[in-house]
């Protein structure tokens, strides 16, 4: 486990709270995690690395994807007639949507990126100057 968290840049503290999460809600999380879209493919990690019990896992997997399933028919039988309208809407504002969250992620990166970098001598001296 830890060399695929190095492998993927990935906090053995992350990993823990996860476990602990798991251990604390058991099936639970993985039946919340099936309902939560990108979460759905991950949530079997973290339960097999705490062993749920395959019964628990596979009840709460069939509740989960029922949930899940049950909302996107829903979804579709309410929102089937108005379908043009719906695709107009999409291809006009999808374009907006993708390149505001890339921003997004840019920005993020970026912060984390610079927050990481040890501070220079020559602004400690200029911060510790400033301050007196």
């Amino acid at each position: 486990m830890d060399r695929f968290a190095n492998l993927f840049r990935i906090q053995l503290g992350y990993i823990e709270k996860i476990e602990d999460q798991c251990r604390k809600w058991g099936a639970g999380i993985v039946m919340v995690g099936r309902v939560i879209p990108g979460v759905r493919t991950l949530v079997s990690i973290p339960a097999g690395l705490v062993r749920i019990p395959f019964p628990k896992f596979f009840l709460a997997t069939f509740v989960g994807a029922y949930i899940w399933c049950t909302v996107l028919i829903g979804a579709g039988y309410v929102l089937g007639h108005e379908w043009r309208l719906i695709s107009d809407y999409i291809k006009t504002h999808l374009p907006l949507v993708f390149i505001v969250g890339i921003l997004l992620v840019a920005a993020y990166l970026t912060y984390h990126y610079r927050a990481s970098l040890p501070i220079p001598k020559w602004t400690r001296r200029a911060i510790k100057n400033w301050n007196n």
